[in-house]
């Protein structure tokens, strides 16, 4: 069921899909997209370190598996150090890499991977690099300039 407000938030020509969170209220992913794709829903897990949701977008010509994430940052609510993080994240990437489809993979990790020599940006590349994926977003999507 669609709520009033994503009817609101949703411009003429887009629809927008979601997976709301289970285990607390508010947050959960979700995907706006133009109404002449196909988009449908694959798996959607809340794990310790992240949640992540799977939609499978067609368009005429083409299809791309998405995957968003979500990483909950390090809090006295959420301790949940990035060692556990990329722990889980390495184990799910070696689940998804091999799909038949353009894999494009987003979200909000919490790491400023434009620090050069912060330990967790080093190990977030390395990830990448060892999985055969590439960073895209090269310029600054952070309030203080990060990216």
């Amino acid at each position: 069921m669609v709520s009033a407000s994503q009817t609101l938030c949703t411009p003429a020509g887009y629809k927008l899909l979601d997976y709301p969170r289970t285990s607390r209220t508010g947050g959960g992913t979700g995907v706006l997209f133009r109404d002449n794709l196909t988009v449908t829903k694959g798996d959607a897990t809340e794990l310790r370190s992240f949640e992540y949701s799977e939609w499978h977008i067609k368009s005429e010509t083409d299809q791309v598996y998405l995957i968003i994430i979500y990483r909950t940052p390090y809090s006295a609510a959420h301790p949940v150090t990035t060692h556990a993080f990329f722990d889980e994240f390495s184990v799910f990437l070696e689940s998804v890499v091999f799909c038949s489809s353009h894999l494009l993979i987003t979200g909000y990790f919490d790491i400023h991977i434009d620090v050069v020599g912060d330990a967790d940006a080093i190990r977030q590349h390395e990830l990448l690099k060892s999985t055969g994926l590439k960073q895209h977003v090269t310029v600054p999507t952070h309030i203080r300039e990060h990216t």
